[in-house]
């Protein structure tokens, strides 16, 4: 796979682009003088890989008003796999504010070494990769596309990229990986700086950049051989980070950033005469300030939908209230503005929050600035009670308390005199809740079966269905749901379109549909097996592809789901299946089965409820026992013995049902 570097002098450099446009540009010219060529390591390249990276080479210059980020990248295609990698190479930039320079690119085949420069097809094209998430960044992507590559052949590219987002006021900071998902030869790091005692930190234990000075600036250096490849573990939780990094920045402390950030939340303007009308309404209409509140949240999140157009100095800045309003779409800082100024414009005050989706609680570990913050939301204490409410779940209902709880643990507050980090209370109650009901009814056998079932989603499932129901459709959904059950029952078919119930008061949605299946019976058989399988816990009790772990493994946390079988026989049943309660409880979630019985009817329920958001890698192999154990629980059976020797009475179920019953678990 390509190697991936990621060098942050904005945001970070997640760079994208969507169709050819006119007007980019790059430069030619030789490697700057103050570049520090690495001594060449003489390593022979492992060629397990299509591809070798034999150097990475990353030199940050920050001595002059424009910084420059030089790259060096070495690599050599060991297969034609590796050469369809190698041969097309990719460097991202943001023309806006952005200067890219290639200093040479060289092909070296059987020692003989020859410059590509000139004629290599470099072509630079605008194609924004996270379009699908609603957002543009106006980055553009130089395409190096080189001919007659061939396996065996090295590969050197020597390019930078001067100028970084005046958005930060000159102050800069850097991101360097120190691992990747495949092996490295060589590694050199360096940064010049002017500051003696240049912030830097890394998530790997030991590192420590040499430092020393050149005439009246110093330099930061890194430089390692060897570097393994690092085998990234399934399903680890978003705030892990599976490789090592080490970062740099001129910001100092937490409360430099807050002090960065609060002009760009400032807005002095009066608000549009439409929106003062809706303030006012808001008002009358209100009971309380937090039912005023609850209003201006749920516009912001509803009636403004979800886009950014996060170029230059709108990575950071954003749109004033206005302006969110008359476009009716914004991101998630354009969101928080609008809604702290709806809000102070009832007399409730609020702040922005730069929180991080990714980092959540290990903010703190990082070096203050920008860079570690991905989301904004806002910050609202209101008669003695705090709320952190996203201006971006446009799916979300409910009281304002219930709105205002989050999951990301710590925030930085744009607020005058804030110095340090807040942190932000874990939901204590269940937030998301899925209770599922099917209720089969038997008749004679060979006829049809009737099956009833409610899907009841709460809280933050609810807002999930809402927004896949608002995405594909009743029509589409109803399809899906046929799809679901004709696999466990090819014969089973919708009576009618579902009938969906949404209490957006208490953020609740309830699913009722009923099926008609034919062909439950298998009347070539003299047994029939009842499925009772909590097939609605399944997501949640998925094993891992990686049992023997280094790595922690998530799970979804606060969440409570219960499935409920219930069969309505056509005549009595002598039970005797003795006791099959079960409970699993393991430090992860607790799981427990429930069996209860009546003359002529069985019912089962499957209860789960997850009890944290990980489990240590220590705790691995424990946690996949406990997951084995509960899908054997969830996969339950009885069998029914249908034989009668009395063939007068062949199609009376009652006469069917005299001989009952085993209890099988399905493995």
């Amino acid at each position: 796979m390509r190697l991936f570097l990621i060098l942050i002098l904005s945001l970070s450099w997640q760079v994208t682009a969507n169709t050819n446009t006119a007007g980019f540009s790059y430069q030619q010219q030789p490697v700057p003088a103050w570049v520090e060529l690495p001594m060449t390591q003489q390593a022979e390249p492992d060629r397990s890989e299509p591809v070798s990276y034999l150097l990475v080479d990353e030199q940050i210059n920050w001595l002059n008003a424009e910084p420059v980020a030089y790259s060096h990248i070495a690599m050599q295609a060991n297969t034609r796999k590796g050469v369809e990698q190698a041969s097309q190479y990719q460097v991202s930039f943001a023309p806006e504010y952005q200067q890219l320079t290639f200093h040479s690119i060289r092909l070296t085949r059987n020692g003989d070494t020859k410059e590509q420069l000139g004629i290599a097809d470099i072509r630079l094209v605008q194609r924004e990769q996270q379009q699908e998430r609603q957002i543009y960044t106006g980055y553009v992507t130089a395409m190096v596309l080189l001919s007659d590559m061939q396996p065996g052949d090295r590969l050197d590219i020597q390019y930078s990229i001067t100028g970084t987002n005046p958005i930060y006021g000159g102050k800069r900071s850097v991101y360097f990986p120190l691992t990747w998902s495949v092996a490295v030869q060589q590694l050199q790091l360096r940064v010049l700086s002017r500051q003696e005692k240049l912030a830097y930190y890394s998530n790997q234990a030991g590192v420590a950049p040499q430092q020393r000075k050149i005439g009246d600036h110093y330099e930061y250096r890194w430089q390692q051989n060897a570097i393994a490849a690092v085998k990234a573990e399934d399903n680890y939780p978003q705030w892990f980070m599976p490789y090592s990094f080490i970062e740099f920045n001129e910001f100092g402390h937490w409360q430099d950033v807050v002090a960065w950030a609060i002009p760009l939340y400032q807005f002095n303007e009066p608000l549009h005469g439409d929106l003062q009308l809706l303030v006012k309404s808001w008002l009358a209409e209100s009971r309380s300030l937090e039912d005023y509140a609850a209003k201006v949240v749920r516009y912001v999140q509803n009636d403004i939908r979800y886009f950014g157009m996060e170029i230059g100095l709108n990575s950071h800045q954003p749109y004033s209230p206005n302006t969110v309003f008359a476009r009716k779409y914004g991101d998630c800082k354009d969101k928080t503005t609008l809604m702290i100024a709806l809000l102070a414009a009832g007399g409730i005050e609020a702040y922005p929050a730069l929180v991080s989706n990714a980092t959540r609680g290990h903010i703190q570990r990082r070096l203050p600035g920008p860079i570690v913050f991905d989301h904004v939301i806002t910050y609202l204490p209101l008669n003695g009670k705090d709320y952190w409410l996203d201006g971006t779940r446009s799916q979300q209902y409910g009281s304002l308390e219930q709105k205002g709880r989050q999951y990301f643990q710590q925030a930085l507050l744009i607020k005058n005199g804030v110095t340090e980090l807040t942190s932000i209370p874990m939901p204590s109650n269940t937030d998301g809740i899925i209770e599922t009901e099917e209720r089969f009814q038997l008749a004679a056998v060979g006829a049809p079966v009737t099956l009833s079932i409610s899907l009841n989603y709460q809280q933050y499932e609810a807002e999930s269905f809402r927004g896949m129901l608002d995405q594909h459709g009743l029509t589409e959904y109803a399809n899906h749901l046929e799809r679901v059950y004709q696999q466990q029952y090819p014969g089973a078919d919708l009576m009618a379109d579902p009938v969906i119930s949404d209490d957006k008061q208490n953020n609740q949605v309830q699913v009722v549909a009923s099926f008609s299946i034919d062909n439950f019976w298998d009347e070539t058989e003299p047994r029939q097996e009842l499925l009772l399988f909590g097939d609605y816990l399944e997501r949640f009790m998925q094993l891992p592809k990686n049992t023997r772990r280094k790595m922690p493994l998530y799970i979804e946390p606060n969440v409570r789901v219960q499935h409920r079988i219930h069969f309505d026989l056509a005549s009595p049943i002598d039970w005797q299946l003795g006791d099959l309660q079960v409970k699993i409880d393991h430090p992860g979630f607790v799981y427990q089965r429930q069996v209860d019985t009546s003359a002529t009817s069985i019912t089962v329920v499957h209860h789960y409820q997850s009890k944290s958001d990980h489990i240590t890698p220590e705790q691995a192999l424990d946690f996949v026992s406990a997951v084995k154990k509960v899908r054997d629980a969830m996969y339950f059976t009885v069998v029914i013995d249908k034989t009668d020797p009395v063939p007068e009475v062949e199609l009376d179920l009652k006469q069917r049902l005299r001989e009952m019953l085993k209890a099988t678990e399905t493995p």
